[in-house]
């Protein structure tokens, strides 16, 4: 008995980095999509992976003068819904950027997913501007 349960011990430590090679891990932000307007003040962002993963999301707000610009950013939170193919989080309280000759203003959402049976780590970034009707 003890030698067969070695063998399957051994079989499956054999076995296991060709089920975790696979193609990696890939995700897609369905929304908001990059580039677009958002008319509410607040968003959902959306989420697809092809495994079981882990999402978590860094949000900020980025500017653009004629002359440089720079971001401000948080750090990385778990999503609010996460663990399986599909991950949600509601972003809130977004403001109107602005978009002139002097100034344009933009926010981004930087998503980074990690696979939960091999570890694959996937990343992606949105950028998209806020007007209200």
């Amino acid at each position: 008995m003890e030698k067969l349960t070695l063998l399957l011990v051994i079989a499956l430590l054999t076995l296991s980095p060709l089920v975790i090679a696979g193609d990696g891990l890939k995700m897609q932000i369905n929304n908001p999509v990059n580039g677009s307007v958002v008319t509410e003040d607040r968003v959902l962002l959306d989420v697809s992976t092809n495994a079981n993963a882990i999402c978590m999301y860094s949000f900020g707000k980025c500017f653009q003068l004629q002359y440089g610009g720079g971001c401000s950013g948080s750090r990385y939170y778990k999503m609010s819904v996460t663990g399986k193919t599909h991950h949600l989080q509601l972003i809130e309280k977004l403001e109107e950027t602005i978009n002139n000759q002097v100034r344009q203003e933009y926010y981004f959402l930087d998503v980074k997913c990690i696979d939960k049976l091999s570890g694959n780590q996937a990343r992606a970034r949105t950028e998209f501007t806020v007007d209200f009707p």
